[in-house]
């Protein structure tokens, strides 16, 4: 409702000074006259659900063969944590405004995919199965946020801001993955869709020569 705000305290180190590097973590504040609360020690990339009433992060848990990247929420005390999304090499992970739908980049480039509540965390990736995904980028893209409603989601490449409508590139999946005639009684096919049906819904928007 924009009387809070969520961000993160990092520390110094390496080419910064690592002064006034204590009390490092996630704090939530009052917009207005508000003293900041540390409501976690860990996570990072922190944001609203659509209610207010959770705060999603995200941890990275690196081994040999994967960064194993978690998508998870807490209340707003920092506690009843709940693991939702995994990825081996997501970059970043962002969830609409209004909760359904999941954002994140792997490997350069943006993919989209609707954002499930499960008991137990979903794998989700470029090639998966458990859930429909599809890309949006065309040669790459980072930096990745929703519109307010959640009807559009944005991401830049160098000089340039893209978006695309949200709705319109998962019905793509739709088109995709049924079955024609000859198809009936068979499984759909892979559920990461070709980027050339979403290619043309995404927009550049601004390019800074």
């Amino acid at each position: 409702d924009g009387s809070q705000i969520l961000f993160q305290k990092v520390g110094g180190g390496n080419l910064r000074s690592p002064l006034w590097s204590r009390e490092t973590g996630i704090y939530l504040s009052d917009v207005r006259d508000g003293s900041p609360k540390r409501i976690s020690e860990s996570g990072s990339s922190p944001q609203f659900s659509e209610s207010g009433d959770r705060i999603f992060l995200t941890r990275q848990e690196s081994s040999k063969d994967s960064d194993n990247v978690t998508l998870y929420s807490v209340d707003r005390s920092g506690n009843e944590q709940r693991d939702h999304y995994t990825s081996d090499w997501a970059t970043d992970m962002r969830v609409s405004p209004d909760g359904r739908w999941l954002a994140l980049v792997e490997r350069f480039h943006v993919y989209l995919t609707p954002f499930i509540r499960s008991p137990t965390a979903i794998k989700v990736g470029p090639g998966g199965k458990g859930l429909p995904i599809v890309k949006v980028s065309d040669n790459a893209g980072d930096f990745i946020h929703f519109s307010g409603d959640g009807q559009r989601l944005y991401w830049s490449l160098g000089p340039q801001l893209s978006s695309c409508d949200v709705t319109q590139a998962m019905d793509s999946i739709v088109k995709t993955t049924t079955p024609t005639n000859d198809e009936e009684g068979q499984e759909p096919g892979q559920d990461e869709v070709d980027e050339q049906d979403v290619k043309s819904k995404a927009e550049p928007l601004i390019e800074d020569r």
